[in-house]
């Protein structure tokens, strides 16, 4: 055999040992041995070639199959219910909001210094002659408006005629000073005592997350079992809190800039809405 025969041949089976010249890794599986039903599941790191007695454990863990997840032989369904309770707010703190009137004629002379609340002792009068305590009357400049106005009101046993009283009666007193002009209302709703209705929408809650789950089960044309877990999730006053909105759980900032805005037509009632997730058993 001539030197360059024997070269040729040396390099084809060091090319063939090496791996190379296109020759499949005995890793990948042909198609017809996938469809062959004797063909063994065995994780293809068994049938690797490792390059070198130093591969990381790292790309070992990588070629490696997941660990098999071992399920129980507990069979369940799970379903959320849903139960909303609503009460008569204990309380109800009330702001109104009032920008001064700026003069149509620009010539003349615009303040911007902030209006001294004793200016405003003629809104706490009005408030008085309607029965409302002066101690629950706060009057004050509004930080966010020079000139401007803010009256908060801390009312007991809040009704919607009650409210719409005192939001007109005030409004009436402030347009005939001529000095201001309404720029909107809040209104926050609180409760003296939180676990009676939140416990209440829970009750409401499960017994709706029972009804689904014997539908669900009848659906599935399954046996209901007992209840296995249990948890709840409550929200506020249309699900903005998860805290319940008490006299003591608001502080003055909230008060400041926060509540809702004022609708003579909702009802001043504290609303918790509570969603339960069950998980049941299914009977064999």
């Amino acid at each position: 055999m001539s030197r360059s025969k024997r070269f040729g041949t040396v390099m084809m089976i060091a090319g063939i040992l090496a791996g190379g010249w296109g020759i499949p890794s005995v890793s990948q599986a042909s198609p017809l041995a996938q469809n062959r039903s004797e063909v063994s599941s065995a994780p293809q790191i068994a049938q690797l070639e490792l390059p070198s007695s130093d591969m990381s454990l790292d790309l070992l863990a990588q070629t490696s199959p997941p660990e098999t997840t071992v399920f129980t032989n507990q069979r369940s369904l799970t379903v959320t219910g849903t139960g909303q309770v609503n009460a008569p707010a204990d309380q109800a703190l009330l702001q109104l909001f009032y920008y001064p009137i700026v003069p149509v004629d620009t010539t003349l002379p615009v303040s911007s210094a902030p209006i001294n609340p004793s200016e405003l002792q003629f809104i706490v009068n009005a408030l008085t002659s309607l029965g409302v305590a002066e101690r629950d009357i706060r009057v004050f400049a509004d930080p966010n408006s020079y000139g401007g106005a803010r009256i908060q009101l801390t009312l007991a046993q809040p009704t919607t005629d009650r409210l719409n009283q005192i939001v007109s009666r005030v409004n009436q007193v402030v347009a005939e000073d001529e000095r201001f002009s309404p720029s909107g209302s809040s209104v926050i709703y609180t409760i003296n005592q939180c676990s009676t209705i939140e416990n209440d929408a829970r009750r409401a809650a499960i017994a709706d997350a029972e009804t689904r789950a014997n539908d669900f089960a009848n659906i599935a044309g399954v046996e209901l079992g007992k209840v296995l877990t249990l948890a709840d999730y409550s929200s506020w006053n249309f699900g903005y809190s998860t805290t319940c909105p008490t006299p003591d759980s608001l502080s003055p900032a909230p008060f400041q800039y926060g509540g809702y805005p004022f609708d003579p037509t909702v009802p001043p009632v504290v609303s918790v809405t509570t969603q339960v997730t069950a998980t049941y058993s299914i009977e064999d």
